[in-house]
């Protein structure tokens, strides 16, 4: 009896572990996804004119005010997709595939990066309402393993 009672705790502290670790590591996803959709959203970017020859130490989206979005940056970082390690390092979000969506009530305008399978379990979705060209728009930030 001692034996099986022995076992079945290392078989619990071993689940207990995992678990720990996934609740680990979903939260750090989701932290690195807020903080790279802020930075999007409320930096013009290191240097401003990153997407003129595409070297750069942090992105940016942002045109003159907080979610008002600049159209030549977003194509930009649609040319830079590319450049996608260099772009998830940039963002902080380097060790996870990601992609950023901007839609507005018609469709998608603009479209980086790898989108997660459907079949994904473990994808982190950040949405926002931003400005572009004085028109509301969603942008999505999704970060997946």
């Amino acid at each position: 009896i001692f034996l099986i009672v022995f076992l079945l705790s290392l078989l619990m502290w071993d689940l207990s572990q995992e678990k720990t670790e996934l609740v680990s590591e979903r939260a750090n996803m989701e932290m690195k996804a807020e903080l790279a959709m802020m930075q999007l959203l409320l930096h013009t970017g290191n240097p401003g004119n990153w997407y003129v020859n595409g070297s750069y130490s942090s992105l940016g989206l942002m045109n003159t005010g907080l979610y008002q979005l600049d159209a030549v940056k977003l194509q930009g970082l649609v040319d830079a997709n590319s450049s996608y390690v260099n772009t998830s390092a940039a963002l902080g979000i380097t060790g996870y595939q990601n992609f950023i969506l901007v839609k507005n009530a018609s469709g998608t305008l603009y479209s980086y990066g790898v989108r997660a399978p459907y079949t994904s379990d473990d994808v982190v979705l950040i949405e926002r309402v931003a400005v572009l060209e004085n028109r509301p728009v969603k942008v999505q930030l999704g970060v997946w393993k």
